[in-house]
């Protein structure tokens, strides 16, 4: 029950605010760390949900968080053989989701010409809100 009211709160009350405040964080690196780290499918369905909730909402190409989320846990996966720090693999997850995400809009724009601009100053608010948001929870 606690976590449907979580999921309802995320996607029908914070979600719309980050499309009308754009400072605040999406929380799109957030969601890719909880898909790598749930173990129940319910929970990967649910924040995957919000993924692609967000790219509607916020009209991105479509699937373009999810490849960066499958681009993000394959290199996790590997990564986490050699690491044995959480620290350094959370700013990984971080840092490396919202630069495949930069790159798959950056594709996208190139290839079908779609106008859709990320400002770089912004997406750095993102990665060190994230990455706050992620230490405090996570440690």
């Amino acid at each position: 029950m606690r976590l449907l009211l979580l999921f309802f709160l995320l996607y029908f009350v914070y979600e719309p605010l980050t499309t009308l405040f754009v400072y605040l964080p999406p929380m799109l690196a957030v969601a890719s760390w909880k898909i790598y780290k749930a173990r129940r499918l319910r929970y990967k369905l649910l924040w995957g949900a919000y993924l692609v909730l967000f790219e509607m909402d916020h009209s991105l190409p479509p699937l373009s968080t999810v490849l960066a989320v499958l681009g993000v846990g394959w290199v996790i996966k590997r990564l986490e053989v050699f690491l044995n720090c959480k620290i350094c693999l959370l700013i990984v997850n971080v840092t490396l989701f919202y630069a495949l995400f930069a790159t798959i809009i950056f594709l996208f724009h190139m290839l079908f010409n779609t106008g859709f601009y990320l400002n770089p100053w912004l997406l750095g608010l993102y990665v060190i809100l994230d990455l706050g948001i992620l230490l405090l929870y996570e440690i």
